[in-house]
C-alpha cells in the first residue's frame, strides 16, 4: 500500500469515528429529556362524612342500621361507631333502626363545606315500651291508682297516675310503664320521665282532671325549677295534645302534673327538663397522622424527587371525637350553693344527649404525589365549647347551674401540592 493510500484510509477511519461519536452523543441527550408524571390526587375528590356513635342505656350499641336514603347504609360496630360517606354538605336526615328498639331519625348538619368535612351525629336509642313490665289496674267507682315501674331500671321510683272517683268509667283497664326515649346531640330538652299508657277500651277519656306524680331525685330543698319542666302528652298513634303545667310538691318531694278533663288516657306522656345551651368555637389541636409507620403531630410533608408519581400513598388520621367536661355537674352545683344531689341526674341527661365521651377513630386517606412535587397534609380538630345552664331551686330560690364541655366535632383535612423547588424545609414525611 502506498503512503497516499494509508493517509486516505486513516482520514476516512477518523471521519467514521467522529460520526459515530456525534451520533451516540445525540441519542444520549435525547434520552435525558424526561417529563414529570402529573396525576390526579384522590384527596381532591369531593367527599363528606357523617360519623358518630349510637348508644343505649348500657353504652355503645352494635348492630344498628344507619342510613341516609335507601341506598347509603352501614351498621354500627366497635362500641356503636359508624361512618357514612356522602357527596353533599347540606343537612341530611339519618335513620337509625334495630330490632327491639324505637326507630329514630335525626338531622346531621355540617359545620363547614370544606372537602372531607364531617357531621358528627351521636344518638341514644331506647327500647320500645314493654307493657308486660308495667302495671295493669281496673278502675272502680273510687277511680284508679296506677304505678308505672321503669321497664329497665327496677331501682327507680315508679311514676304514679291518680284518677279520682268518677274520672273514668268503672271497669276500664289502664296499664302503664315508664321507659326511655331516643335522643340526639341536637336536643333542646332532656327526657326526665316518660310514661306509656294503654287502656281498654282504647279510646277511654278522663271525665275529670287527673294527676301524675314523678319523684324528685334531690331533696325538698333542692330540685329542678318547676318552670323548666314541661309535660307533653302524645296520643297514640301521633296526635299531639297541649302540655300541662308542672308544680313541685315539697311535702311529697315530687313533681305534680295535672292533666285536663277530656284528655285521652292512652298514649305517651313526656316530662321534659328544659335547659339553655350555647355553643362557641375553639381552636383545636392537630390530630396525629401516621405515614410509613411514623406518627406526625403537625403537618406531614411528603417529597417526591423522582419523575414518576408516587401512587397509593396511605395516611392514617387518629381523629379525636366525643366530649369531656371542663366544668362538671357536681362542681357547677357547688358553685351555685347546692349539695350535689342532682349531679348524677344532670350527668345522665348530658350522657344521653352528647353520646360517648372521648374516643379515637383511625381514618385512612389515600393520596398521590406527582413527579417533583411535595404534598402537605394535616388534620386539625374542630372543637366547640358547649355550655348547659340548668335552673335549680335551692331553698326555694332559683339558681343557674352552669356545666361546660369541650366537644370534638370531627376535623378539618388540609392538603396542598407544590413544586419541589418551592419547598423550604420543615417536617418531612419522606423524601424519595
Amino acid at each position: 500500500m502506498t503512503k497516499f493510500m494509508k493517509k486516505r484510509s486513516l482520514f476516512f477511519g477518523g471521519l467514521l469515528l467522529l460520526t459515530m461519536t456525534f451520533g451516540t452523543t445525540s441519542c444520549t441527550i435525547g434520552g435525558d429529556d424526561k417529563k414529570d408524571e402529573i396525576v390526579v390526587n384522590p384527596l381532591d375528590k369531593t367527599q363528606y362524612y357523617i360519623v358518630g356513635t349510637v348508644s343505649d342505656a348500657n353504652g355503645g350499641l352494635d348492630g344498628v342500621e344507619v342510613s341516609v336514603g335507601n341506598d347509603n347504609k352501614t351498621t354500627t360496630k366497635d362500641g356503636g361507631q359508624y361512618s357514612l360517606t356522602v357527596t353533599s354538605s347540606s343537612a341530611q336526615d339519618v335513620s337509625f333502626s334495630k330490632e327491639g328498639m324505637i326507630s329514630y331519625t335525626a338531622k346531621a348538619q355540617f359545620a363547614s363545606d370544606n372537602n372531607h368535612s364531617q357531621a358528627v351525629l351521636n344518638v341514644t336509642l331506647a327500647k320500645s315500651p314493654d307493657l308486660s313490665k308495667g302495671e295493669e289496674v281496673t278502675a272502680t267507682a273510687e277511680g284508679a291508682t296506677i304505678e308505672a315501674p321503669h321497664q329497665e331500671d327496677e331501682s327507680a321510683d315508679p311514676a304514679v297516675i291518680e284518677i279520682p272517683a268518677g274520672g273514668v268509667d268503672e271497669g276500664t283497664k289502664v296499664t302503664a310503664v315508664a321507659y326511655e326515649t331516643p335522643v340526639d346531640v341536637n336536643a333542646e330538652a332532656a327526657a326526665f320521665s316518660n310514661i306509656y299508657v294503654e287502656t281498654d277500651p282504647a279510646d277511654a277519656k278522663a271525665a275529670t282532671e287527673y294527676q301524675i306524680t314523678v319523684t324528685n331525685p334531690g331533696s325538698d330543698e333542692e330540685y329542678f325549677d318547676e318552670s323548666s319542666m314541661e309535660m307533653i302528652k302524645e296520643d297514640a298513634p301521633a296526635t299531639k295534645a297541649a302540655g300541662a303545667e308542672v308544680e313541685f310538691d315539697q311535702n311529697g318531694n315530687s313533681y305534680l302534673i295535672t292533666m285536663k278533663a277530656g284528655t285521652r288516657l292512652a298514649g305517651s306522656y313526656f316530662l321534659n327538663l328544659k335547659f339553655d345551651k350555647s355553643v362557641s368555637n375553639k381552636t383545636g389541636d392537630y390530630n396525629p397522622v401516621i405515614y410509613n409507620g411514623k406518627t406526625y403531630n403537625s403537618t406531614v410533608q411528603i417529597e417526591n424527587a423522582e419523575y414518576s408519581a408516587m401512587q397509593n400513598v396511605k395516611l392514617t388520621v387518629q381523629a379525636k371525637y366525643g366530649w369531656e367536661y371542663t366544668i362538671e355537674p357536681k362542681t357547677a352545683l357547688a358553685t351555685a350553693g347546692a349539695t350535689g344531689l342532682l349531679a348524677e341526674t344532670i350527668k345522665e341527661h348530658i350522657n344521653k344527649i352528647e353520646g360517648k365521651q372521648t374516643y379515637t377513630r383511625n381514618e385512612e386517606y389515600t393520596a398521590s404525589v406527582s413527579g417533583h412535587k411535595v404534598l402537605y397534609f394535616s388534620s386539625r380538630q374542630n372543637v366547640t365549647e358547649k355550655t348547659y345552664t340548668f335552673k335549680v331551686k335551692i331553698g326555694r330560690i332559683s339558681k343557674s347551674v352552669v356545666v361546660k364541655l369541650n366537644c370534638y366535632n370531627g376535623h378539618t383535612v388540609n392538603h396542598e401540592e407544590k413544586d419541589l423547588s418551592d419547598h423550604s424545609g420543615g417536617t418531612t414525611g419522606v423524601q424519595s
